[in-house]
């Protein structure tokens, strides 16, 4: 069963319009870390690389006098500090991924879903194609 087309009059069309335009808004402001913080953070890091560059340069030693003097003390030594410097890297990452954690992201920001809708008669369609005005 076909249905028949209809034209809008001027009524029906500014009420569609009305219905039909999305509002989006505009992005929230970024968000600011608290400068004691960023400051914390960056402290917190000096520390760690500090922390890891004297374990790395220990290590080296540590594996020469355990390589040399084959004792069993020596050996347990070099693996607490390999354990060490594993653990330091680990709160390196881990450091990174609270800084990261607290910082906007920048997917967040904006509409989740854009819907563009045309709405025009058949009438004002074929004019459009036909190029009339």
């Amino acid at each position: 069963m076909a249905q028949e087309l209809v034209p809008m009059d001027e009524k029906e069309k500014a009420g569609w319009a009305s219905a039909v335009v999305d509002v989006v808004g505009t992005p929230p402001a970024p968000v600011e870390l608290d400068p004691v913080v960023v400051q914390d953070f960056d402290k917190a890091r000096e520390n760690l690389n500090d922390i890891s560059d004297t374990a790395m340069s220990a290590l080296a030693d540590a594996s020469v006098l355990a390589s040399q003097s084959q004792n069993d003390k020596m050996y347990s030594a070099l693996a607490s500090l390999i354990r060490a410097v594993n653990e330091t890297q680990r709160d390196m990452m881990d450091l990174h991924k609270r800084k990261k954690d607290l910082l906007p992201q920048e997917r967040d920001v904006g509409p989740k879903h854009v819907t563009n809708q045309l709405i025009m008669t058949t009438n004002e369609v074929l004019k459009i194609i036909r190029g009339d005005k």
